[in-house]
């Protein structure tokens, strides 16, 4: 197929703008995804255009092909197609899209590449570890095992000894948990549970007590660590850890109810328990009525809690249904305006 001077192709086939050096021994496959993003084309679409029509399937045109990049089509299959073995010049299929691929024809030049590369004057020569016979091996091999048949019976070696270990430590009584002193369910492991592991990380990380210098300069007994402060709702031992200084509850549960004491306006805690008032009657300790607010939908009283002033229901059930009361009161409301 001619090229003629205007670019245009016999069969109404133009050049493509860019064109990419087609490379020794790629393949064609290869060469059509790379001029197809040079050309930011969709490689299978180029595909579909490179083979014959009408159907354009199966296998691209050479014909078409050297078309498009201006070449002639007996060089660039030559070009594309052709590939040598590094070590012995034989010639070899082209190179896939995916994947490594080979550069050398056999497993003959593969050896002989990598005697090259690793001469026997570098070799070592150690006995086998498993039959003692002389091998030669090169310099960074780990195990110096001579065959598969002493590679395997060092691996049974390896399996029996394994079992025997794990035999004893059956055999001994289990260790206890550093934390709780329970028994661990595995010699590997050094604590019993995740709770216990986070106890011996904040004991690790503590900082050391500092200790106290009178001003006649005898040393004063140290004082109590910071895990013997008390949780101000059940008296439980706060954790310990270097920023749990500020800590005051000892979980969640324990920080929300002394969340709830402190929002409460029926309960007063700024005076101490000594000097509290006696108790009132159920009529004395209610609030005055004017205080009170009820809500809507079931009548009910709504909770006295700080930060829920606004609230006009009191739970969520009766917010529905207040909200569909408003809405079958705006749609009579619409339905007169309408009417009118």
């Amino acid at each position: 197929m001619s090229i003629v001077e205007s670019g245009v192709i016999s069969g109404n086939i133009r050049l493509l703008p860019v064109q990419v050096r087609p490379r020794g021994g790629e393949g064609v496959r290869s060469f059509i995804v790379r001029l197809a993003h040079a050309n930011h084309l969709i490689p299978g679409y180029l595909r579909m255009f490179l083979c014959e029509p009408p159907d354009h399937r199966g296998i691209p045109s050479w014909s078409r092909l050297a078309a498009v990049t201006g070449r002639d089509p007996d060089f660039l299959r030559i070009t594309l197609e052709t590939r040598h073995c590094l070590e012995c010049g034989a010639a070899m299929p082209p190179l896939g899209i995916l994947g490594r691929q080979a550069l050398r024809c056999s497993q003959a030049c593969r050896q002989k590449a990598y005697r090259r590369r690793h001469p026997l004057s570098e070799w070592l020569r150690v006995p086998c570890k498993q039959c003692g016979e002389i091998m030669r091996i090169r310099p960074g091999r780990r195990r110096h095992l001579c065959s598969s048949r002493c590679r395997r019976d060092a691996y049974l070696e390896r399996q029996r000894r394994r079992q025997e270990r794990s035999a004893q430590t059956e055999e001994t009584e289990p260790l206890p948990c550093p934390i709780c002193e329970r028994p661990l369910p595995s010699s590997r492991r050094r604590t019993c549970s995740q709770r216990c592991r986070q106890r011996a990380y904040r004991w690790r990380n503590a900082p050391p007590p500092h200790p106290v210098t009178s001003p006649v300069g005898e040393a004063e007994p140290p004082s109590p660590p910071p895990s013997l402060r008390l949780c101000e709702i059940c008296s439980a031992l706060l954790p310990l850890g270097p920023n749990q200084a500020q800590r005051r509850t000892c979980s969640h549960r324990c920080r929300q109810q002394a969340y709830r004491r402190r929002v409460s306006p029926a309960q007063d805690r700024s005076q101490p328990a000594a000097s509290s008032p006696p108790p009132k009657s159920p009529s004395e300790a209610l609030p005055p009525p004017q205080s009170l607010s009820t809500c809507p939908v079931c009548k009910g009283l709504l909770p006295a809690v700080l930060g829920q002033a606004r609230r006009r229901t009191c739970s969520h059930r009766c917010r529905q249904r207040a909200y569909r009361e408003r809405l079958s009161g705006d749609s009579e409301l619409s339905a007169r305006a309408i009417e009118v």
